[in-house]
C-alpha cells in the first residue's frame, strides 16, 4: 500500500488503489444479466411455441376423425336407394355419435390464453356438427312417414345448413389460427375439413330431390315389427341339457319371467301387448300373465318382469311361452314367440 506524508502536519496518509475484482464485476455483471435475459427470452419463446404446435396436434386428431365422420355420411347420402332402413338408421346414430364425442373432446384440450377466443370458434364448428347430426335422422324419417314433404324438407334443409355453417366456422378458426402463428414465427399446419362435399346440399330444392328418392326406395317404405330378443328367469338355469333343450333350475318361492322386447320396424308403436303361458307335463290348463308396453321407439328395447307363475316342481318339464304383438301390419311374426323348457329340481 502507497503512502504519502504532508509537510504541513507531519501525517501519513495511505492511498488506496482501486480495486481490480471490484472493476472486473463493474463490467461482467451487467453483461450475465443481458445474457440471462436473452437466454430467458429465447427459452419462454420456445416453450409458448411448444404449447402452441401441441395445440395445433390435438385439433388435428379432433378434425382427423370429424372427417372420417364426414366421408361416411356423404357416402350414405349417395346410397339412399341401396340401404336398407336397419343400415340408415345405424349408421345415422354412429355419425351422431361420432360427432357429439369430438364436441366433448374438444372441450378438454388445453387451450393457450392468446388462442381462447379462436378457440371458441373451433368449438361453434363441432356443435353445429353435432345438433346438425341430431336433427338429420329424425326429418328424414318423418319423411319417411308423411305425404305432404314441406315440413320434412324443411326440417331436413336446416340440419343440413347447420353442417353447412360449420364448414364455415372452421374455415375462420382456420385462418385465424395460422395467422397467428404466422405473426409468432410458430410452424403450425392444420388440415382442411368439410363436412358436405356440396356446399349447396341444404338448398329447398335439393332436398325435395332427395327426399323423394328417399321415399321411392322399397327398403325404406314404412315397417312394424317387434320381436322377443331375450328370455330369462329367476332363479336362473343352473344347467342345460343341449340334447333335449331342456334348463334346470334350482327351488324358490318365487318365480320370476324377464323378458325383453325389441322394436325392430322404423315407427313408434303404442300400447304393445306381452303375454307369457306356462304349464307343465301334469297341468293342462295354462296359466297366463301380461303386460303391455305403452311406447316404444324404433329401434329400441324394453325389459319387462312378469311374476305370478307357478311352475311345477319335483323334476316336471315345465314349458314357458312369452309372445308379442303381433302388431298390425307386421309382417315377420316369426320372432314374436320364444319357448323355454326347463324342470325345478
Amino acid at each position: 500500500m502507497a503512502t504519502k506524508k504532508y509537510p504541513s502536519n507531519n501525517k501519513v496518509r495511505y492511498l488506496r488503489r482501486s480495486s481490480r475484482k471490484k472493476t472486473l464485476f463493474k463490467f461482467v455483471i451487467p453483461i450475465l444479466l443481458v445474457v440471462g435475459l436473452i437466454y430467458f427470452v429465447g427459452q419462454f419463446g420456445e416453450g409458448k411455441s411448444s404449447e402452441y404446435q401441441e395445440y395445433a396436434i390435438q385439433i388435428n386428431k379432433l378434425i382427423r376423425r370429424s372427417n372420417e365422420t364426414a366421408k361416411g355420411f356423404n357416402e350414405l347420402r349417395m346410397q339412399t336407394s341401396i340401404v336398407s332402413r336397419a343400415e340408415l338408421k345405424a349408421r345415422l346414430a354412429q355419425y351422431y355419435k361420432d360427432c357429439a364425442d369430438v364436441k366433448e373432446d374438444c372441450a378438454l384440450i388445453r387451450v393457450p390464453e392468446e388462442l381462447e377466443k379462436t378457440h371458441s370458434c373451433l368449438e361453434l364448428c363441432f356443435d353445429m356438427r353435432a345438433r346438425g347430426m341430431e336433427d338429420y335422422q329424425p326429418a328424414v324419417f318423418n319423411a319417411l312417414k308423411d305425404e305432404d314433404l314441406e315440413v320434412a324438407s324443411s326440417q331436413l334443409s336446416k340440419a343440413l345448413r347447420r353442417l353447412a355453417l360449420s364448414d364455415s366456422a372452421y374455415g375462420f378458426f382456420k385462418e385465424e389460427l395460422e395467422e397467428f402463428c404466422k405473426e409468432n414465427s410458430v410452424d403450425v399446419s392444420l388440415l382442411e375439413s368439410e363436412f358436405l362435399d356440396d356446399e349447396f346440399v341444404y338448398e329447398r330444392t335439393n332436398v325435395l330431390a332427395y327426399l323423394k328418392q328417399l321415399k321411392g326406395t322399397e327398403t325404406l317404405e314404412i315397417t312394424h315389427g317387434v320381436a322377443v330378443v331375450e328370455l330369462s328367469t329367476n332363479p336362473k338355469q343352473t344347467d342345460f341339457n343341449s340334447e333335449t333343450k331342456t334348463a334346470y333350475l334350482p327351488g324358490a318361492e318365487n318365480f320370476v319371467v324377464v323378458v325383453t322386447i325389441e322394436n325392430q320396424g322404423n315407427q313408434i308403436e303404442n300400447d304393445i301387448p306381452v303375454e307369457a303361458t306356462l304349464k307343465s307335463e301334469i297341468e293342462f290348463e295354462e296359466q297366463i300373465k301380461t303386460a303391455r308396453i305403452s311406447s316404444l321407439a324404433p329401434g329400441t328395447r324394453e325389459i319387462i318382469t312378469l311374476q305370478g307363475l307357478r311352475p311345477a316342481g319335483d323334476g316336471i318339464v315345465n314349458l314357458l311361452v312369452v309372445t308379442v304383438g303381433p302388431l298390425a301390419g307386421e309382417k315377420i311374426t316369426t320372432n314374436n314367440t320364444r319357448e323355454y323348457k326347463f324342470v325345478i329340481r
